[in-house]
């Protein structure tokens, strides 16, 4: 070890600058500090997760473009078809809570209901597996949607009637 006092010979600055000569070695020397997310010590994992994000959001962008344009090149009358598809599924959501919050005194109102369902709903079926959704002409096409009507406005029957607010 050097001792400080023996380094300097007889023209030797003075304590004030010995200090502060010391304190500038001192840290010089002291090695830095490395903090978690210091760009230059991994700059190949920040620029691997920055190209990760780009590229999550680019195939997002590519699969919500690519299924709205799906979407468009569909007929309208399958866009409507599942339309009434979706707003019957909604419907028989909310028909186990009417039923059971309702105030049927009539088991067989009820009941009666549910079978016109059940018929509404294999004829839907019936006439889906004619057509395949391939099929476009005007008649079945206006068939399906009369039962679609039909099968909604007897689940919103039902669904008045059990006094469920949607």
């Amino acid at each position: 070890m050097i001792n400080k006092d023996e380094y300097y010979m007889e023209n030797s600055p003075d304590q004030k600058t010995k200090n502060r000569i010391w304190k500038n070695i001192e840290k010089n020397i002291k090695p830095e500090r490395r903090s978690l997310f210091d760009f230059r010590l991994f700059p190949g994992f920040y620029y691997g997760m920055a190209a990760s994000v780009i590229l999550f959001f680019t195939c997002y962008g590519i699969y919500s473009f690519g299924k709205s344009v799906l979407y468009e090149m569909k007929p309208e009358e399958l866009k409507l078809n599942t339309a009434y598809t979706t707003a019957i599924r909604e419907f028989e959501k909310v028909v186990p809570a009417a039923v059971s919050a309702g105030n049927y005194y009539q088991k067989d109102l009820l009941g009666s209901k549910m079978e016109q369902l059940n018929q509404i709903e294999s004829a839907i079926l019936e006439l889906k597996r004619e057509t395949y959704n391939n099929d476009l002409t005007p008649l079945k096409q206006l068939h399906l949607r009369q039962l679609y009507v039909t099968k909604l406005k007897i689940l919103l029957e039902i669904i008045e009637q059990g006094e469920v607010t949607l």
